[in-house]
This record gives structure tokens, sequence and C-alpha cells, in this order.
């Protein structure tokens, strides 16, 4: 998804140049995309500044710091700014600079046309994400009110994970059976089961061999026979990295240290490393291993451990991740474009450890290393417990991180799964994923969308899904939700859902207080309360519902709140507020306008946060923001957002159709 590269709202003279207000008018003044700005300054020192406000924070910047930036990195590079006034030279006489003028003059008509078709796309036609489908709603057809799992029997507690034969056939670890599960993952059932000697818990495959591990040891199954060969190694086995070329694979055995193990004769080398290797992560370019561990390590200690680079060219480690941070190493992954490792510090602010630097509240921590400076360059601080699996998909744009969709530009959760999950894996070719759930005995089934069901990306300011977290799908406006808040599903995936008790605070950032807007979602209302407010009780604005189930819109100008036809309870609707910049307010039920006032919204508790299910009960999903009030005939394509997700999901590649 790209956002809109777009002016700023905001925009004053300063001894620096331009001020610039937001990350879209940052991105425009570079002529690059949003995320690539956010990379720029978390990576490369892009001189953005904060405005710290009390639950979060707003980005500014100075054109002249960008432009001197720019050139620092690139003296050749010209300034972006806009030219100093003054009159304009002459042009030069002659045919052939009539021509230029006239070339430029259709150039800049064919840029407008193409800027336009790709600001206003049709809502059947979002651009595709990833290889063959769409993984930032990789759960939302499932999630979603009416939606269900695909569910594929297993064992009775089905854990790890792993693919062969080129995607085609996955290997499914039973634990406490001591068998393996064969899916075929295009035709979408068992075909056979097969039976070892030890317990199965990290599972790990090249183009001939399967590879099971567990705390007895190892074994070989021949992809081809599914003859089952003893390995003889040094002890336990707790993580397994096949080399790219599939010659090799890397093993991670706890209390005897690293091993090599040749998959042609499966013969073992012992690697002379420090004692308990837990996880391992091969990078895609460099030819390195990285090497997590849990009783400190090359340089860590307890509750700090640290993680070792080992070169497999010189055979030797090169360096080492020091245990400067909360870590007990129990996921990596590598970037695939070889840039970043992602480490998950496990239970470490959770279990007896010192939890020194562990944050207020935390109870999982995932680090992102620079794999060419080896610095830290963020810790994802999370309150949903230790991150156990993490890979990237998507070309690297996108993490799992367990069962959760991350942006990895921004950091934010797009999406969560609300289910226990054990492993995960993405066949792309098919735009497929397979989770192992050991609660319910199976291994579910996603297809992702065939394309992106997004609302009208014109002026569009931020898109709240709901579907297990409060990040902005569009933005950089992540909601800030209390400890606890539920997800139920919603319409296009999950929705906020609200009890009663604390509200979803969506802030007051300058893109949020526009002259003009439009605030809309899906709605399921279950009882009285705002659904949308700015500004304390008395003061500002809300709309929302009464105890009668009706619509209610309230203003601190207005002599008592407006009710309005509102709906049965339990059933979903779509409500907006549309609020235009010369003083009238539009509010909107399923698209058809159900009232007018003449009001302006902007001037009542300016600077206040925009508030989501303040004392309501109920749920709210697919929560947008426009910068400018929409019209009816404009509510359309936020209408058809519903049918989108099942039509793209019912023609996705992996159905075939």
């Amino acid at each position: 998804m790209s956002p809109d590269v777009a002016p700023s709202l905001m925009t004053e003279p300063n001894r620096a140049g331009t001020r610039l207000d937001s990350w879209k008018a940052i991105a425009a003044h570079l002529g690059r995309e949003v995320r690539t700005v956010q990379r720029w300054e978390r990576s490369e020192g892009l001189p953005v500044h904060r405005l710290e406000h009390q639950k979060r924070g707003s980005v500014y910047a100075f054109s002249e710091e960008l432009d001197a930036w720019r050139r620092q990195r690139d003296p050749q590079a010209p300034d972006v700014a806009m030219p100093a006034e003054g009159p304009a030279p002459a042009p030069r006489p002659g045919w052939a600079w009539r021509s230029l003028g006239l070339a430029a003059v259709l150039l800049g008509m064919a840029g407008l046309v193409l800027y336009w078709r790709k600001a206003n796309p049709p809502p059947e036609a979002q651009p595709k994400g990833g290889l063959n489908g769409n993984w930032q709603q990789l759960f939302a057809a499932s999630t979603a009110a009416g939606g269900r799992y695909r569910l594929l029997a297993a064992g009775p507690a089905p854990g790890a994970l792993a693919l062969a034969a080129g995607g085609s056939e996955l290997y499914v670890a039973n634990v406490e059976a001591r068998t393996l599960t064969v899916l075929d993952t295009r035709a979408l059932r068992a075909v056979s089961t097969i039976r070892l000697g030890e317990r199965p818990m990290v599972l790990a495959a090249n183009g001939e061999r399967v590879l099971a591990g567990g705390p007895d040891g190892l074994e070989a199954v021949d992809i081809r026979t599914q003859r089952v060969s003893p390995v003889a190694v040094g002890g336990g086995v707790y993580d397994i990295a096949v080399t790219p070329d599939g010659r090799f694979a890397y093993l991670a055995e706890r209390f005897d240290g690293l091993e090599r193990l040749d998959l042609a004769r499966l013969e073992v080398e012992h690697i002379a490393t420090p004692s308990c290797p837990s996880v391992l992560a091969l990078s895609p370019k460099r030819g390195t291993l990285y090497v997590g561990y849990q009783c400190g390590g090359p340089a860590g200690g307890r509750g700090h451990d640290s993680i070792g680079v080992w070169d497999m060219a010189q055979a030797r480690f090169t360096a080492a991740l020091a245990g400067d941070v909360p870590l007990v190493a129990t996921a990596m992954a590598v970037s695939p474009d070889g840039n970043e490792l992602w480490v998950s510090g496990g239970d470490v602010c959770t279990a007896a450890y010192d939890h020194r630097g562990c944050p207020a509240g935390a109870t999982g921590l995932v680090y992102v290393y620079s794999t060419a400076t080896r610095k830290r360059l963020h810790t994802l601080a999370l309150r949903t417990g230790a991150v156990n699996q993490l890979q990237f998909i998507d070309g690297g744009r996108l993490a799992l991180l367990d069962a959760a969709v991350f942006d990895t530009t921004r950091y934010e959760a797009l999406e969560r799964l609300p289910d226990t999950v054990s492993a995960i894996v993405t066949v792309p070719a098919h735009a497929r994923a397979f989770a192992s759930l050991p609660q319910r005995g199976a291994v579910a089934v996603f297809d992702a969308p065939c394309r992106l069901c997004t609302p009208p990306t014109t002026d569009l300011v931020a898109w709240w899904r709901g579907d297990g977290s409060g990040a902005d799908a569009w933005g950089n406006l992540g909601a800030q939700a209390a400890a606890g808040q539920e997800y139920a599903p919603g319409l296009t995936g999950q929705a906020f859902a609200f009890r009663g008790g604390p509200d979803v605070d969506l802030g007051h950032d300058v893109s949020l207080q526009p002259a003009g807007f439009t605030v809309g979602a899906w709605v399921r209302a279950e009882g009285s309360g705002a659904v949308f407010s700015r500004g304390a009780r008395g003061r500002g604005w809300s709309l929302g519902f009464n105890a009668a189930h009706q619509i209610e819109f309230c203003a601190e100008t207005l002599p008592s709140c407006r009710a309005l036809p509102g709906w049965p309870l339990g059933t979903w609707h779509h409500l907006a507020l549309a609020s235009a910049e010369g003083g009238e307010v539009s509010v909107y039920g399923d698209g058809r306008a159900l009232a007018r006032f003449p009001l302006r919204l902007s001037a009542m508790a300016p600077g206040a946060d925009l508030e989501l299910g303040r004392g309501w009960t109920g749920r709210a999903g697919a929560v947008v923001f426009y910068a400018r009030p929409l019209r009816a005939g404009e509510l359309a394509p936020l209408l058809a957002q519903p049918a989108c997700l099942a039509a793209a999901e019912r023609h996705s590649p992996a159905r075939g159709e």
C-alpha cells in the first residue's frame, strides 16, 4: 500500500525554510513515499523533529534542513524546495524552445492524469499486495462476522511446521503422538502420517529431507520414500537452520553447543562455541549465521543474553551483539534484503529475571538490529506476551510475530489472529498461510485476498481497522487503547469492542484537526454512548446512540442533543459525520443524509483528542478520517468494503478462480 504524497496542511516560514507539519508533507518535499522517509529518519538520520504531547507526539521538519541532509548524502543532488520568488527569465526565441515548452505542458498534464489515477483507484481495482495476494488482510475474511476458519485435522496438539517439495507439502509435528502429518497444500488434505521415534519440537527441510529435532535428538525423513533415519548428534536439538544451497544444516543444541550437519551424508561436525544456543537465523546474502543464546553466550549474562555472529566462510564467530538489553532469545529472523535482524526477547520481562531495562507494562520485547552496523535500530515493547515465532512475508514489507501481522517500517501490528498459534508458515506461490492451532487440534488455512480493499485514498488521513490492534493501516496515527482493549468480529475483519468503559484515543495530531473533515465507521450498537467525540462532556461534540437506540448528535452550541432515526441493537450499519469549513455538519447513516446542522465543529474543543467509543457499548471497525467533508455519493466505496473483501477472498489466487 502506497500512501498518497500530499502537501502539508500547515506550513509556515522559518529561518530553516518552510515548516512541513506531517509525514506526507516531508515525503512530498523529498519526492518519496511516507514509509521511505520514516525509514530514513530511523536509520539514516533524516532531520525530523517531534512535539511531545501528553499521549502522543506529532512530527515536523524544515525544508532547508532536509535539503542539507540530502546534499550531505549526495553532493550532486539538487535542492527540492520551491524556487525563490522573482521575475522569470525571458524565454529564448525559436521553434525549438516553443516545442520544448509544449512538450513540458503535455508532460505536466500527463503527470496530473497519472497522479489522479493513482490517488483515486476504484475500490474493486486496488493494487495487489505481496506476490500473489494481499497479506495485510490475511485473517480478515476468517475473523469477520460470519467468517470461520478452514481447519485441517492434524494430531492432538499440532506444533512445528515445515514446507517441502517446493511448497506443495506441509509437514506438521505432533509432539506427544511422535508423528508427522503430511498435508497437500493445494488440495488441502492429509496424504500420510509418518511415525517417529523421538518427539518432534522443531522442523526444517531442504529439497530432499525433512529434519525433526527435539529434546531427544534428531531424525531425518526422506521426502520421496518417507523413510526415517536417526542422526547421531550431541544432544537435544532446539533449532535448525538449513543453508540456502540445501547442503548443510546448523543445529542449536542447548547443552552441547552448535553443530553442522552434512545433509547428503547425515554426518555431524561439532563447532566449539559457548553452550546454550537456542535459536538460529541465516542471512540470505552475507553468509552469516546469527546464534541466539539463553545462558549468556559470547558476551552476556542471565536475562541479558547475547547473539553470536558466525561467519560461515571463515567458520568462526566474528562479533557478538552484547547482552546490554533484557534478552532471552526465543525467535530470530533476517529480513529478505539482509539489512535487518529481528530478535525476540522471549519471556525476559515476565519470568524470574532481573527485569533491568524492561519498559513499564511490556510483556514482550522485539529488537531490530542493523546487520551492517550491529546497532539496535528499534525496540518493540509489546503488551501481548513473549514472541516465539518470527518471520518476514510480502518481500519483507510485513512480518509475522506469532499471529500478528506487523508493518516493518512503522512497527505496528496491522492485524492479529485471536487464537493461540504454535507455528505459522506461508506459501507465496499460493498466497496462502497455514497456522497450527494446538487448542483446536488442527491446522488453519488462510488465503490472502487477491487485492487490498482500502477506502478511497484522496484526503484519507487515517484508517483504524481494529483488526486486533489500534494501528493506523494508512498513515502513522496509531490509536492509543487502554490495557485490555477487546476486539470482536466486525464486517471487514475484527472491530474495536466496547463495554461502556474506557475509550480508544485517536489523538490530536494536527492532521486530525482540519477545518473540514469526515469521520466514519461500521458500527454495531449494543447500548448507549458516544461512538465519536471530541472534548469533555458539555464541551465539544459527540455522535453516538441514546438509551432509546436512536442516533444522537450533541454539540456545545446546541441547547440539547438531537435524536435521529436509529437501528435495532446488534445490527451492523455505517455511521459517518462530515463537517464543512463553511459551517455545516452532516450526519449520514448507511450513506444517506439523516440531518444537517449549521455548526462549525472545528471551533469546538480545538486541540482536544478525537475519541472512539466513550462510555459506549458496541463495536466499531474500519474507522476512517478524511481531511475534507465527504458528500453522500462519496461514501459509497466505504459501504462497499465488506463486499469487496468477500469478493477478494473468494477470488484469491489460492482458490484458483
